[in-house]
C-alpha cells in the first residue's frame, strides 16, 4: 500500500530521495552512509572501526607467519629427504 500511496504522491518526480519517500526530514545532522545521531557517534564509530581493522589486520598477519614457517619446515624436511634419498641413504 505504502509503495502505490508513494507511487502517486511522486508521479511526476524525476528523482527523489529515501528521506522525501519516507517522510523524514533532511537535516544538517547524519548524513552519508546511514548517518545517525551526530559527529561523535560517528567519529567514535569509524574509530571502534579502525581498532577493529587493526586488529583483524594483526590477527591475519600473525597467522600467515604461523603458515609461512610450518610451510618453511616442511620444504626443509622435503628437501632434506630428497638430499638423502640421492645419496642412497634410505
Amino acid at each position: 500500500m505504502l509503495a502505490l500511496t508513494a507511487g502517486l504522491h511522486f508521479q511526476s518526480a524525476t528523482s527523489i530521495s529515501s528521506a522525501d519517500y519516507y517522510g523524514r526530514e533532511e537535516g544538517s545532522g547524519g548524513g552519508g552512509g546511514g548517518g545517525g545521531g551526530g559527529g561523535m557517534s560517528t567519529d567514535f564509530d569509524a574509530n571502534e572501526l579502525v581498532n577493529k581493522l587493526a586488529y583483524q589486520a594483526r590477527q591475519d598477519a600473525a597467522q600467515l607467519k604461523s603458515m609461512a614457517s610450518t610451510a618453511g619446515r616442511k620444504i626443509t624436511n622435503l628437501a632434506s629427504n630428497f638430499m638423502k634419498d640421492l645419496q642412497g641413504g634410505y
